[in-house]
């Protein structure tokens, strides 16, 4: 997993951004503050310096959230690991 603090002009954290790439699904999180979290599971690329950022990836999003971090964070982590099976709630893999 990787993990970046972005920090503003002023030498302040402004987000962190965490990616985990597994070899079927990436999930990409954002966390602004408490309040705001975007969270998305993207099918991973055969390129490994795309980079991945929730609804900015150019690759449509099996799952996404955005929403208070302790909620999207609980869903993110109720699906599959990256590396194994469908993805999403109640079994849906999304589309092929």
């Amino acid at each position: 997993m990787a993990r970046q603090l972005v920090c503003d002009r002023q030498g302040q954290a402004d987000v962190i951004l965490a990616v985990r790439v597994g070899p079927m699904w990436t999930d990409a999180v954002v966390i602004e503050s408490e309040q705001r979290c975007v969270a998305a599971r993207v099918r991973t690329s055969d390129d490994p310096t795309a980079l991945v950022v929730p609804g900015e990836s150019g690759r449509p999003a099996v799952w996404r959230r955005d929403g208070r971090c302790v909620d999207v964070l609980a869903e993110l982590f109720e699906l599959p690991a990256p590396g194994v099976g469908p993805v999403g709630l109640g079994g849906w893999g999304g589309p092929p």
